[in-house]
């Protein structure tokens, strides 16, 4: 996974191609302001995803996102102060990109409060979560194919068995070159000498808080 804002990265480019000639998958996390840079790109392998915190009143509008071809999903982070323009960018998302899925999750600042369950001005609390994703589903009226919900530990269907085992597939390296292999042990700063994926179970909660729930239009 490539973040903090990779298509200003010069070399990009060879990261892809690295990735490729070596058999990984890569997926780009992007504001999608830059996104001209991937156009003329061998892209096998690769996916895009753009976040956004609003349609149009917010510093990652969806509005200031160029119209493009390109395959992306949309990540649309919920916080208090955009909630009524969830809808409206599932609409925007549909119409002006070629967008592959639409993914909604939430705002969760660890970094002030410590604790990955503690809410802030800007958090929406996690049973509130639940109830505007419920809205969602139950009044969406588009054509995307395929909507993804991030469970942040309060979502559940009658369809997913969340009682299996979950391995850890989360790394966080931080400018200190300390790495964290789960969004909760931010807080706690409890480090691991590797990023090891899918090794570890989870140690935290009975269900990874990082699980999604993929709704496809048959």
């Amino acid at each position: 996974m490539l973040g903090g804002e990779p298509t200003l990265h010069p070399d990009l480019p060879a990261m892809i191609k690295f990735n490729q000639q070596n058999g990984l998958l890569t997926t780009i996390y992007s504001n999608g302001f830059n996104l001209k840079i991937l156009q003329s790109l061998n892209l096998k392998g690769v996916k895009i995803r753009v976040g956004v915190y609003g349609a149009y009143g917010s510093e990652k509008p969806l509005s200031r996102v160029p119209k493009t071809d390109l395959p992306l999903t949309i990540v649309y982070m919920l916080r208090r102060d955009n909630v009524l323009e969830l809808f409206a960018s599932a609409l925007m998302a549909e119409k002006n990109f070629n967008c592959q899925g639409f993914y909604i999750s939430s705002i969760r600042d660890i970094e002030a409060t410590q604790d990955y369950w503690e809410d802030t001005p800007e958090t929406i609390p996690l049973d509130e979560y639940a109830q505007i994703i419920q809205n969602f589903v139950d009044n969406y009226q588009g054509h995307l194919s395929k909507i993804h919900l991030a469970t942040r530990g309060v979502l559940i269907t009658k369809n997913n068995d969340f009682s299996k085992i979950c391995h850890c597939r989360f790394g966080n390296i931080f400018p200190d070159e300390e790495k964290i292999i789960c969004p909760l042990d931010i807080s706690k700063k409890l480090v691991c000498p590797e990023l090891i994926f899918n090794q570890r179970t989870c140690t935290k909660h009975y269900k990874c808080i990082l699980q999604k729930i993929v709704l496809e239009r048959l």
